[in-house]
């Protein structure tokens, strides 16, 4: 299985990868190039920095309809995916989730895949889904066995893998993954996700 994410024209689906790049979306085509971005400046990050994947070259489309092309790409000729991701040393890009899901917690951000991924690596836990609630504070529907897993012993486990800030503050814990509310294609459905947080 490889990992891939929106506009893929980009990438092969590479399934011989080294070890260290296991969950990656793979390297580019030849003739394509990809950086990563702050989101909010647009300058580039360094290697290993989570940002906006913006890519450009042959495999990329010329245009989207009724849209100006500096409406559509950077001044560069990039096309900003709206997808966040890094790279690290060797060229592997990794997803990590689409922009508008991230969000400021005093000034920081975070994103949601990051503070997922810190919750699954928990024993218990089956599943976690997160997501901003209110401005600015970080919820979490977490799957677990609900008569065994408690929020406190998931808040001090969350501590020893996140930063204090990605930390979540509003917790559900769920029986079962038919309790996350879900639309008709199966994706997460944030804003009832949201609602479900905020009762």
């Amino acid at each position: 299985m490889t990992e891939a994410f929106g506009p893929y024209s980009g990438y092969a689906a590479d399934t011989d990868m080294p070890r260290s790049a296991w969950g990656s979306c793979g390297q580019p085509f030849p003739g394509m190039q990809v950086r990563i971005v702050d989101p909010d400046t647009g300058a580039a990050l360094p290697t290993g920095a989570v940002g906006m994947i913006q890519i450009r070259g042959p495999h990329i489309l010329r245009g989207i309809c009724r849209r100006r092309r500096e409406e559509v790409f950077t001044v560069d000729g990039f096309y900003p995916t709206g997808d966040l991701g890094h790279l690290d040393d060797d060229g592997f890009l990794f997803y990590h989730g689409r922009s508008d899901d991230m969000f400021k917690v005093s000034g920081a951000t975070v994103y949601p895949s990051e503070v997922e991924q810190a919750l699954r690596a928990i024993d218990g836990v089956d599943a976690a889904f997160v997501t901003e609630v209110g401005v600015g504070r970080v919820g979490a529907v977490v799957v677990c066995d609900t008569g065994v897993m408690t929020v406190d012993q998931l808040r001090g486990q969350a501590r020893k893998l996140l930063s204090a800030f990605k930390v979540p503050t509003v917790w559900r814990l769920v029986a079962g993954d038919d309790a996350v509310p879900r639309g008709s294609t199966g994706k997460v459905d944030v804003r009832r996700l949201r609602t479900m947080l905020a009762v």
